[in-house]
């Protein structure tokens, strides 16, 4: 078997740093060529001098790594570096992104960057696959990963657990809580979910909004929050949490991205027994069956998001028989232990630079 690395800095998107820690095996070493990412829970190896060329990361890394070594790399910002590495090591390098580019353009050029470099892609959705070998990708190149939740979600929290992090937070513990877990970035429906949340406060007892992590657009997200006029009852954790912890707090879960931003996030709310309510963004409804699994709306309706949370909320049943419908498909479709053996496949099939 071929030696694993895996290349990630402050700029990889939390979705493919989770998908990262679900899924590398605990012999696998972690390189940051950059600031270390804050959702990174798993130690990670600074390799990036401050004051220095980033060149000096590249020859740090092939120096860190064994002859025919396959770099993963997490972030498109560090492919340059992660390819130089590798060809000083004789490696292959497997490229991972959460979503396709938003621009058409950037992603026709996705099959000459395949090409170009000698590099393996994979992409989240059998669609995005698809789509890009119509566009003259390698099919010998192009892998689809489906997304993975961390083992521990699967395993029920304990109550007394619920009640802690609820205290921590100052929370009720009859008061439901809906949970936001994507990351803080642009279209990433976080506005839409505070917007939606202000809606059904004006129909409905307190209901508290759940926005865990950071990104981006975190200071744009925090501003828009304060203009609905139930901010107080919005919280921002930030990384004060654990991930098994948040879902522990929460009763469901919504995702109102305007664009795919990864699925990772949904997954792990799956994973959580949680019930989901998401945009119908073509990665969402390849990854999620409508109506069973998660209820999907058409992107950009906050309206129509606020309407279902309130039947939610409303049928406790309807809820948790969602939640547990859920949980189903992500023990069958998104467990680590079965996409890791389609994650070895990948790496067994790479071809050096």
């Amino acid at each position: 078997m071929k030696p694993v690395a895996h290349i990630i800095d402050a700029r990889t998107p939390a979705d493919m740093i989770w998908q990262m820690q679900a899924l590398r095996e605990a012999n696998e070493p972690v390189f940051s060529l950059g600031l270390l990412p804050k959702s990174a829970t798993c130690e990670v190896t600074p390799l990036r001098r401050t004051l220095g060329p980033a060149v000096f990361s590249a020859r740090q890394l092939a120096g860190a790594l064994p002859i025919g070594a396959t770099l993963h790399v997490w972030s498109v910002e560090l492919l340059k570096l992660a390819l130089a590495a590798a060809r000083q090591v004789g490696g292959q390098v497997v490229l991972s992104i959460p979503h396709l580019p938003d621009s058409r353009r950037a992603i026709e050029d996705i099959p000459w960057l395949i090409g170009q470099h000698g590099l393996t892609l994979t992409v989240p959705s059998r669609r995005s696959r698809d789509l890009l070998l119509g566009l003259g990708a390698d099919p010998q190149r192009l892998a689809t990963l489906p997304p993975a939740a961390d083992a521990s979600l699967f395993q029920p929290p304990a109550p007394a657990r619920r009640a802690e992090v609820r205290q921590a937070l100052g929370i009720p513990a009859d008061v439901p809580v809906m949970v936001v877990p994507g990351e803080m970035v642009r279209c990433g429906g976080h506005k839409l979910a505070s917007w939606s949340h202000a809606i059904l406060r004006n129909m409905h007892k307190p209901v508290q909004l759940l926005m865990p992590g950071c990104g981006p657009q975190e200071n744009t997200v925090k501003f828009f929050a304060n203009t609905t006029g139930f901010v107080s009852e919005v919280y921002f954790t930030g990384d004060d949490f654990s991930r098994r912890d948040i879902f522990a707090a929460a009763d469901g879960a919504m995702w109102l991205a305007t664009r795919d931003r990864g699925v990772t996030a949904i997954v792990q709310a799956m994973a959580a027994a949680l019930p989901v309510l998401a945009s119908a963004t073509p990665d969402v409804c390849e990854i999620c069956e409508a109506d069973r699994t998660a209820l999907l709306i058409k992107v950009g309706d906050p309206r129509t998001a606020s309407a279902i949370l309130l039947q939610l909320l409303d049928d406790q049943a309807h809820a948790r028989q969602l939640g547990q419908a859920g949980l189903a498909r992500a023990r069958e479709k998104f467990e680590p232990v079965k996409i890791r053996k389609i994650l070895r496949e990948i790496y067994d099939q790479a071809k050096p630079l």
